[in-house]
């Protein structure tokens, strides 16, 4: 019998919705949509959020999507779209759509934020 190490992966300080509005009012318009949909999904900002594109958004079918390879497992994962996860893409789309950007999210996100 091999005897396996204890994995301590159990995720610490999880923000009540009432803190989290608190900084969600602090932060720059910019950065809000991308928070609010980390905040909804509990993806990682860094490697799964700001590599989202529209193709990855069904709005129809109502889901968000990654891609086989593209998260720590390598395992693709889709989030449907809840009501207010949809009205954060949507008002998203429109921005990105007049800024002819292909990404969901900011890019421009200072290092420091995400440390």
């Amino acid at each position: 019998m091999i005897s396996l190490l204890r994995e301590d992966n159990t995720r610490k300080g999880f923000f009540e919705p009432q803190q989290f509005r608190k900084v969600l009012a602090e932060l720059p318009d910019s950065l809000r949509p991308l928070f609010e949909t980390a905040y909804e999904t509990g993806w990682r900002v860094r490697s799964e959020l700001l590599n989202r594109q529209w193709k990855h958004v069904d709005f129809d079918g109502g889901w968000l999507r990654l891609e086989p390879g593209e998260t720590k497992n390598r395992q693709g994962r889709m989030f449907p779209l809840t009501p207010s996860l949809r009205a954060v893409l949507e008002r998203r789309k429109k921005v990105t759509e007049q800024l002819g950007l292909l990404r969901c999210m900011a890019r421009r996100v200072r290092p420091g934020w995400l440390a």
